[in-house]
């Protein structure tokens, strides 16, 4: 398991909301994964960009 730096935007229309996280997982898709429904979870509604991928 490795840790990954995300970073991305949660947009919804001409709203928008910056974020980041560190996850641990196996590979980079299934972190990217964890961090889009993580924060899905916290801004329903609002489309995941993601900004950068970092591994730790």
């Amino acid at each position: 398991m490795a840790n990954y730096f995300i970073r991305y935007e949660m947009r919804k229309a001409t709203a928008s909301a910056p974020g980041s996280k560190t996850v641990s997982a196996e590979s980079e898709a299934t972190a990217i994964r964890i961090a889009e429904d993580q924060a899905k979870a916290q801004k329903p509604g609002y489309d995941f960009i993601l900004k950068e991928v970092k591994k730790k």
